[in-house]
């Protein structure tokens, strides 16, 4: 997962679903999807990995800054889901 992050643009959802399958990943596997969304802008990877760590929040990811990229670049249905 973490080479899939490091290396394909765009594929933070395909990570995610991976770690749906694995049933969870180490600090750096969340680290290194959470800095794919970040480079790619990703509202939607943004959306699912903030849903993770608002139900997890032991997870090694800044939900605030995925929140906020929800915010201020994601679709309305996005933004009224996480409130």
């Amino acid at each position: 997962i973490i080479d899939i992050a490091g290396n394909e643009p765009n594929s933070a959802l395909k990570c995610i679903h991976q770690l749906s399958v694995a049933g969870g990943a180490t600090e750096a596997t969340y680290v290194a999807i959470e800095q794919r969304v970040v480079a790619d802008q990703d509202t939607a990877g943004a959306y699912h990995l903030a849903l993770m760590a608002q139900n997890t929040p032991d997870l090694p990811i800044d939900a605030r800054q995925l929140i906020e990229l929800v915010v201020n670049r994601g679709d309305n249905d996005q933004r009224l889901a996480l409130l």
